[in-house]
């Protein structure tokens, strides 16, 4: 038979008070990680949900054969200066293929450094032969911000 003074060894263990700690402190930073993630992820989402820096109007659109010319009008509702000579954009067709303008088709009017609660004009020109449903722009503000617009067309 065993002596009681062994069973008794046998039979103890860790206390559930220290579990119960330990839990805890485990709990506590695992509770401020998770905290911190999901402020991060609603400040990633107020971000997106701002009014437009730049907002980009069409003055006119003509196709004629294989080619398309657009005036668009972009007042600059940003706090920085943007940089005309730095202006992408990306023609979306109806039939949902995309063509990026490069700089030989994309002609600014005027000044090309638009300051704040200004406006400039803007002519794009592309030999399409199919009509284009979405302007994409991007511009650069003068510290390098990229500033998305998007012109949707009728």
């Amino acid at each position: 038979m065993v002596s009681k003074y062994v069973a008794s060894k046998l039979r103890s263990g860790v206390s559930d008070l220290i579990i119960i700690l330990a839990l805890i402190a485990v709990a506590i930073p695992v509770t401020f990680t998770v905290q911190q993630w999901l402020s991060s992820q609603a400040n990633r989402v107020a971000t997106y949900s701002t009014t437009p820096k730049v907002t980009v109007n069409l003055v006119s659109v003509n196709y004629g054969s294989n080619t398309f010319i657009a005036v668009v009008k972009v007042v600059n509702s940003w706090k920085n200066i943007i940089n005309l000579n730095d202006v992408n954009a990306t023609l979306i067709l109806s039939n949902g293929t995309t063509i990026k303008l490069d700089r030989s088709s994309i002609y600014v009017l005027g000044d090309t450094s638009l300051s704040p609660g200004n406006e400039a004009t803007i002519v794009l020109n592309a030999s399409i032969s199919t009509k284009v449903a979405t302007i994409v722009f991007q511009f650069r503000d003068n510290l390098g911000n990229i500033i998305p617009a998007e012109l949707t067309l009728q």
